[in-house]
């Protein structure tokens, strides 16, 4: 990937201090409703949807029903594929800052799948959108998930100039942390997986570490679960389960992932 622009864009990015801050859970519950009701949703109902968004555009919740419904539908209908990327450039270029820009909206594309004429341009839209509005950390935030997928590094790189500018800022050592744990998905060989997961631990303790409240920690202490049982940490692993099991009330969103 050409990474030419990243000097100047750190520069900026360097200039005054920004909050960024992932998503709450009422957020993400949010976005993820739309997500599963347009998933699940019939033909004429996305007709419908397509028709309200015609008469007026600004309905994220709208919109995201139909990156639902066009997500799983792309890989066969060539049509649902051209939609959903029009819908992700809508959403990138109108709010980039949004939760319903963030990694739990799913509005991902990829080049294997969608090609790079549908790629490369929310790819550089991103970079755009970043370097238009250099001081809004959700928008770096957002843009380091969609580029992780196929840049690593440069979402690396933006994580860590984020965490640079506002290193007790939790979200940035969260994201980073994950983005360290799914590395362990890709690593060419057991070293590289062990350092991957032992980087994950470190920026995740770190965020929990600067979370406020127990509810904020116990968002990620399934990350902190699998990075210390990878690493060998058997007694973080067994402290983390345990406590997540204990203090996750049974009905609330991650109950499941506790017992697993």
């Amino acid at each position: 990937m050409r990474l030419a622009w990243l000097p100047v864009l750190l520069a900026l990015l360097g200039a005054s201090g920004y909050a960024a801050s992932s998503p709450s859970v009422e957020d993400i519950n949010a976005v993820s409703d739309a997500y599963l009701q347009g998933y699940r949703a019939s033909a004429t109902e996305a007709d419908a949807w397509e028709a309200a968004l015609a008469r007026d555009p600004n309905q994220p919740a709208v919109r995201e029903r139909l990156i639902g419904w066009c997500s799983h539908r792309r890989f066969k209908d060539g049509n649902a594929r051209d939609r959903l990327a029009a819908h992700v450039m809508f959403v990138i270029g109108h709010y980039p800052a949004s939760p319903y820009a963030s990694a739990a909206a799913n509005m991902y594309l990829f080049s294997g799948v969608d090609g790079a004429v549908l790629y490369e341009p929310a790819r550089k839209a991103w970079l755009a959108a970043v370097a238009a509005q250099p001081a809004d950390g959700n928008i770096l935030l957002n843009a380091a998930s969609f580029l992780e997928l196929e840049d690593r590094a440069t979402s690396e790189k933006l994580l860590k100039q984020g965490m640079g500018a506002e290193p007790k800022n939790p979200a940035w050592h969260e994201r980073l942390g994950q983005l360290y744990l799914r590395q362990t998905l890709v690593a060419e060989d057991a070293g590289a997986k062990y350092a991957s997961a032992s980087k994950a631990l470190q920026e995740l303790e770190r965020a929990s570490a600067l979370m406020p409240t127990e509810d904020e920690r116990l968002q990620i202490m399934g990350e902190d679960v699998k990075s210390s049982y990878m690493v060998d940490r058997t007694d973080k692993t067994t402290d983390y389960a345990t406590r997540w099991l204990k203090e996750v009330p049974v009905g609330r969103w991650d109950y499941a992932n506790a017992q697993h």
